[in-house]
């Protein structure tokens, strides 16, 4: 998050490493089709353009090689709960955005 980083794209991953990104407001993707990811070099550029989007609706994410051009989707399968904790930004901008935990006043 300190460095910039949206997303992470993989394969698969961990529970608790998923759980921790979403914390963070960071986007855990994993590419639909594992073999895009030997298209992808170290400093290769990757847009997500209507990432935003994408993911308020439950949609597939489009992603973008800027160095070459190709195109590969990614999921980002979220249950309600942690789609209202990454699209505002994480846990933290969650809280203070003033969301309640049920059945509490506060």
């Amino acid at each position: 998050m300190y460095l910039g980083v949206r997303a992470v794209i993989a394969k698969s991953f961990a529970r608790i490493h998923r759980t921790n990104l979403i914390n963070w407001g960071v986007v855990p993707l994993v590419f639909d089709d594992p073999a895009a990811w030997g298209g992808i070099e170290r400093d290769d550029r990757l847009r997500l353009p209507g990432l935003r989007a994408a993911l308020a609706a439950g949609a597939r994410v489009r992603v973008e090689n800027t160095r070459t051009g190709v195109a590969f989707s990614a999921s980002c399968i979220l249950t309600p709960r942690e789609r209202d904790i990454l699209l505002p930004g994480g846990i933290l901008a969650h809280t203070k955005a003033g969301y309640h935990v049920k059945g509490r006043d506060g």
